[in-house]
């Protein structure tokens, strides 16, 4: 029998976002399951989330609100729902601007059932990931074993599940860890991101102790980009694709799997597909990596380095694994020996990165950018919006 499921929700000062929220949970699939409900509210000096949260009719379990009389901030805001799996056990943490899909439930039990005891999972993400914050452009994971996940060493803030003992762990590296966190292991953007990010210490986390999210193909949550602490203005760039059909989930584990993904959206399985021969491989085909190659026999990127080309294929399939997957001869994705150090790859060309962007967006062109920016509605748009945002 499934043990019961909490779901957390935190939220702060957007009600709409709220209702929108428990709409969606409350159109989800249920059968006869009980499912908790917790709606943490951090302090913001308008009892308009309280009434929101206290007039919710919540029919499908015992229902609590928590509303804090000071605030916490989005940091420790998060840090205190983790914990209410101390007492609560499998948590799904939603915040308030992400929206569920209608057969949630079931992927979070099956996906608890098969990834929840094992010790390379920190966490179980809701949100199928679609754009590679570090490289600045879209991504998306290669399915090429058939199954319904794959893994990266990022952590999901866009509906994710945590069991106790995932929680567990994480509190107990964040509190043996020494008084200065090790940022430098981190991709440039992430170490840029404020000491307010929980994000932040879960990446370093996940790092350091080589562990990973469960992502679904499949998005079961997707973000509204709503106002609020980390978007001036509302965005719908990393809206995914939302599940609007139940289905039965195959997954596989992080050995057997061919979409594993580090801290920068690079897939650290794609030697399983090369030559036999190449092995010990730093894959950058965003070309964030830059000085990272110094121990690596073998490099994969776009980029035109002064090394011994190995194997090359071409820019074409999308995901770009596909290209290696089918043979697609091509001059793009390079393969060389590293037989050299190489400092600083930023002194070499930088037609790489022209040939992704013609790659992710092939439709946008010149004449296009000049129609668009020649309007003066855009502009007049813009600085409306500009100067609203300041008077907030």
């Amino acid at each position: 029998m499934n043990e019961i499921l909490t779901i957390v929700i935190s939220a702060y000062n957007r009600p709409k976002s709220l209702g929108r929220l428990l709409t969606s949970l409350n159109q989800a699939a249920y059968s006869n399951q009980k499912v908790n409900l917790i709606i943490s509210i951090d302090f913001s000096g308008s009892n308009e989330i309280f009434e929101i949260a206290d007039s919710f009719e919540w029919i499908f379990g015992d229902k609590k609100i928590i509303n804090h009389q000071t605030n916490l901030g989005l940091k420790q805001h998060i840090l205190f729902c983790g914990d209410l799996t101390y007492e609560f056990g499998n948590i799904v943490l939603l915040e308030d601007d992400i929206y569920v899909s209608p057969f949630y439930l079931s992927y979070c039990y099956e996906s608890i059932s098969y990834f929840g005891n094992n010790s390379k999972i920190a966490g179980i993400s809701l949100y199928n990931h679609i754009y590679n914050e570090t490289a600045k452009l879209p991504f998306e994971a290669a399915k090429l074993d058939g199954y319904d996940n794959y893994f990266m060493q990022l952590p999901s803030s866009w509906g994710q599940i945590w069991t106790k003992n995932q929680w567990k762990e994480f509190k107990e590296w964040l509190k043996e860890y020494p008084d200065e966190f090790n940022f430098e292991v981190l991709p440039e953007n992430i170490k840029n991101w404020p000491k307010s990010s929980w994000k932040k210490l879960y990446s370093l986390y996940l790092i350091e102790t080589n562990k990973y999210f469960v992502y679904p193909f499949y998005s079961l949550s997707t973000n509204f980009g709503d106002l609020g602490i980390n978007f001036w203005k509302k965005n719908t760039q990393y809206q995914s694709n939302l599940l609007l059909f139940d289905k039965k989930y195959s997954f596989v584990d992080i050995k057997s799997s061919l979409s594993v993904y580090d801290a920068y959206c690079e897939n650290i399985k794609i030697g399983k597909l090369l030559n036999d021969k190449i092995k010990n491989i730093c894959v950058d085909f965003y070309g964030s990596k830059n000085s990272n190659y110094l121990n690596f026999d073998f490099i994969l990127t776009l980029k035109d380095l002064n090394l011994e080309l190995v194997e090359s294929y071409g820019l074409d399939l999308k995901p770009w694994e596909a290209n290696i997957h089918q043979k697609i001869e091509g001059p793009s994705i390079k393969i060389y020996k590293n037989s050299k150090p190489i400092r600083n790859t930023k002194k070499y060309n930088l037609d790489y990165r022209r040939e992704l962007m013609n790659y992710y967006y092939s439709g946008l062109n010149l004449q296009k950018i000049i129609t668009y920016l020649g309007s003066n509605d855009i502009y007049v748009d813009l600085m409306k919006k500009a100067f609203k945002k300041i008077k907030n």
